[in-house]
C-alpha cells in the first residue's frame, strides 16, 4: 500500500523516475547498514556459484517492481492488491516445479481459480458497449504486467530461498544497485528526464523517502524470512493489504467496476482466502 501513494497523486510522474529516486533513497540506507564491509558482503563472501541466481534475482525483482509500478498508475488498486496477493500460489508452483516442494490439490485449485479471476478481467478489457467503446476500466497492456508480476516476484522468492546461506545485504545491495545502474541508463534512452527535483515540495520528498525505506525494509525482512524458512508465515500479513487497498480504492479514489470486473475481482479474492488458508494451515496446526 504504501507503493502506492506518490504513484496515483503524481500521474505525470514517470515509472523509471520513480523506481530511480526510490533506488537511491535505498541505496543510502543499505550503505548505512553495511558500515563499511562492503568487500566482505558484496565480493568475499558469496561463492562463485551463487553470483547467477545474484543476478538473476536483481533483474527479476527490478522487472517484477516495473511491472507493479505500471499497473498502479492505469489499474484499479483494489485488482493490484489482488494480483500480487497470488504470490504465494505461484512460489508453491514454481517451488514444485524448480526445488521439488510439495504442491497440494487444493494450491494448484488456488491457481486455476485465480486465472479464471484473470481471464474474466482479460475479457472485459475487450468488451464494447452499445456505442462501440470499451466498456471497462482496465488496459490490456497494463493488465499483463500486472499478471507478470507475481510470476516475477514468485520467480525471486525462489531464487532468494535458494541463496539462504548468502546474508541478506548482499541479495539487497546487488537488487538495489542493478536498479539504480539500468533505470538510470533506461530515463535518458526514452527521452524522460528527472522531474521530481524541480516540482516536489518538502512533503512530497518526505512521502517519498518513507514509501522507499519501507520498501527497502520490507527487502530486507523478506530475503532475511527465507533464511530461516519463515517466508510463509509472513505471506499470511500480505493479505490484510487487499482491505485496506479496497478501502482506499473504493472510498478515496472513487474507481467504479463493471459487473463482469467485479466477478472477476471476486474470484481472485476468493482464491487469496483460499491460498491464505492453505498458509496458515501448514504454519500453525501442524501435527
Amino acid at each position: 500500500l504504501t507503493e502506492t501513494k506518490d504513484t496515483r497523486e503524481r500521474p505525470d510522474l514517470g515509472v523509471f523516475e520513480m523506481l530511480l529516486m526510490r533506488g537511491v533513497i535505498v541505496f543510502i540506507l543499505m550503505v548505512y547498514l553495511m558500515r563499511g564491509r562492503y568487500k566482505e558482503l558484496m565480493w568475499d563472501s558469496i561463492p562463485v556459484r551463487m553470483f547467477p541466481p545474484l543476478i538473476f534475482r536483481a533483474f527479476s525483482g527490478l522487472f517484477a517492481f516495473l511491472c507493479i509500478n505500471y499497473a498502479i498508475k492505469e489499474l484499479p488498486l483494489v485488482l493490484v492488491a489482488l494480483l500480487t496477493n497470488t504470490l504465494p500460489l505461484f512460489t508453491s508452483l514454481l517451488g514444485f516445479l524448480i526445488l521439488r516442494e510439495r504442491i497440494t490439490y487444493v494450491e494448484v485449485g488456488c491457481l486455476v481459480l485465480s486465472f479464471y479471476g484473470v481471464y474474466l478481467l482479460l475479457n472485459s478489457a475487450y468488451k464494447v458497449d452499445q456505442s462501440g467503446a470499451l466498456d471497462s476500466n482496465i488496459s490490456i497492456f497494463p493488465m499483463v504486467m500486472l499478471v507478470l508480476a507475481p510470476i516475477l516476484m514468485a520467480l525471486t522468492n525462489i531464487v532468494l530461498r535458494h541463496m539462504r546461506s548468502l546474508h541478506e545485504y548482499t541479495a539487497s545491495m546487488y537488487s538495489v544497485v542493478t536498479s539504480i545502474v539500468v533505470f538510470s541508463i533506461l530515463i535518458p534512452a526514452t527521452g524522460k528526464e528527472v522531474t521530481m527535483v524541480r516540482t516536489f515540495t518538502t512533503l512530497e520528498f518526505l512521502v517519498l523517502t518513507f514509501v522507499a525505506l519501507a520498501g527497502g525494509l520490507g527487502m530486507l525482512m523478506k530475503t532475511k524470512a527465507f533464511q530461516y524458512e519463515m517466508a510463509g508465515r509472513l505471506s499470511i500479513l500480505a493479505y490484510l493489504s487487499v482491505v485496506f487497498t479496497f478501502l482506499y480504492d473504493f472510498i478515496f479514489i472513487g474507481t467504479v467496476f463493471t459487473i463482469e470486473e467485479a466477478e472477476g475481482i471476486a474470484i481472485v479474492f476468493l482464491a487469496n482466502l483460499l491460498s491464505a488458508a492453505i498458509v496458515f494451515k501448514k504454519n500453525f496446526f501442524k501435527n
